[in-house]
């Protein structure tokens, strides 16, 4: 399903031509930091590890199509041709399955890169299995990889080669560490701690690397601590601190180390790196077609609206009249409440997981300042999730009340 909506169903998006020209700056001048290439605008406003993931796969299609001795018109062998994000800006919000052969051909480095996304898209639905399974069962594990995998968002943005299915990926990662590691596999708290903060603060960074609301996993990992110690789990306070701070320095280190614009001088060029973010978010919103969305009462009533309700464009029972979206969220966050308050092992990971996914919601709904699709993609992984385990339970439930029936 993905491969086929990579290449042939999702249009070209014109920051899918962004990325394919940025990661050919960033994967041909890799090791001459002095170039001006690496302060310019393009190093600037956004991180850049996705850049270097999509170069690599840019490089390897463009070897497999010379490999195979495909000719493509023009050739980009010649003097006189232009860039091929440039060649290809013609056919945006273009489908792949609309265009001639000749173009495909001259796409490949694209497809290459829209072909690391569907792996990353792919990895992403495993973890998402497995963190199912550990808060409930693997049958919500599957099912929330179900939803996840048929959410209109996730078959859209998931599969461009753009920066959200490697920052998703990521934040999956994220929780399986900060929730199912913790919880399972660490018996001495004492080596637990460090290990996870530095484990946890890797993925942060590289996740901070791809976008900078990947900082926000830090936040999520410093409540699950607090959890932890309040839980007892954690027993000595030395150590909460401790773990804060190799998760802090350990994220900002890998930041620091993917982006060269931050070496000269890091604390001012990361303020200028947010700032000049925030101005950009804030001129696309007066250009975008999509609402801005000025207030957070409008971000809120913006992602209930899509995500929860009826017709919504990105809920699962779009064509229902009833409200089955909303219904299993709310059914799905009371079972993990309440599992929460009474059971001890799979009640810590419901705990843990909600205590992860409070400030991902939270700040990324009053940070949506444009309506656009792939913004509300962490928002709808986390409620994918919580309503997996709404309908597992549910039906649960049926099935026991109709199983005095059936003996009769």
């Amino acid at each position: 399903m993905l491969y086929a909506q990579a290449f042939r169903g999702s249009f070209i998006h014109p920051d899918e031509l962004d990325t394919l020209s940025r990661a050919s700056t960033f994967t041909t001048v890799p090791l001459n930091f002095a170039d001006s290439k690496w302060r310019s605008i393009t190093a600037i406003d956004q991180p850049l590890l996705s850049y270097y993931v999509y170069g690599i796969a840019k490089i390897l299609g463009e070897t497999i199509r010379l490999g195979r001795n495909q000719e493509c018109t023009p050739n980009p062998n010649t003097r006189n041709y232009k860039p091929l994000s440039k060649y290809v800006m013609p056919y945006q919000f273009t489908t792949p399955s609309e265009l001639s052969k000749p173009i495909l051909c001259m796409m490949t480095p694209l497809f290459s890169m829209r072909l690391v996304a569907v792996l990353f898209s792919v990895m992403t639905l495993g973890i998402v299995i497995i963190i199912g399974m550990f808060i409930d069962n693997v049958v919500t594990g599957l099912l929330a990889a179900t939803l996840y995998l048929t959410n209109p968002a996730f078959l859209t943005c998931m599969v461009r080669a753009m920066g959200d299915p490697i920052l998703i990926f990521f934040m999956t990662i994220h929780v399986f560490l900060s929730i199912l590691i913790a919880m399972r596999f660490f018996k001495h708290t004492s080596v637990a701690v460090p290990i996870l903060a530095i484990l946890s603060g890797i993925v942060s960074g590289l996740a901070m690397s791809t976008k900078l609301n990947g900082a926000l996993l830090l936040i999520s990992f410093w409540l699950v601590i607090a959890v932890l110690y309040e839980k007892r789990i954690i027993a000595d306070a030395l150590q909460v601190i401790v773990a804060l701070a190799i998760s802090l320095v350990t994220t900002f280190c890998i930041f620091f180390f993917l982006n060269p614009y931050l070496w000269t001088s890091p604390l001012q060029n990361f303020n200028i790196m947010v700032d000049y973010r925030l101005k950009t978010i804030a001129y696309q919103s007066k250009l975008s077609s999509n609402p801005a969305l000025s207030t957070i009462s409008d971000r809120i009533s913006h992602v209930i609206i899509n995500i929860l309700l009826p017709k919504g464009d990105y809920t699962t029972f779009h064509n229902s009249a009833l409200p089955f979206d909303i219904v299993f969220f709310c059914f799905g966050l009371y079972i993990l409440i309440r599992m929460a308050v009474r059971s001890r092992a799979r009640g810590s990971m419901a705990l843990l997981f909600l205590v992860w996914a409070f400030p991902i919601i939270t700040i990324t709904t009053t940070m949506l300042a444009i309506d656009w699709d792939r913004y509300y993609l962490p928002i709808i992984l986390i409620i994918k999730i919580i309503q997996a385990v709404g309908i597992t339970h549910f039906f649960s439930y049926i099935f026991r009340l109709l199983k005095p029936w059936r003996r009769v």
